[in-house]
């Protein structure tokens, strides 16, 4: 895995909210504002267990990142 870069764990240090987007079952976007941490050089999304953006990742096993 790549080392995250210095300019984008500055970014993600401010108290700033982002955006997840994960897929529904029929194909559809879900979009949901989250809030972003670092833990080293994994990007953390807020989440609960059992909320529709924890189902379509665990179904589908990664985040598919923007970009």
């Amino acid at each position: 895995m790549s080392r995250l870069p210095d300019a984008a764990k500055d970014l993600l240090n401010r108290p700033l909210p982002g955006w997840a987007t994960t897929v529904r079952p029929d194909g559809s976007l879900h979009n949901t504002v989250v809030w972003i941490g670092l833990d080293g050089d994994d990007v953390l999304i807020s989440t609960a267990a059992g909320r529709a953006k924890e189902r379509h990742l665990e179904r589908d096993h990664l985040p598919r990142p923007g970009g």
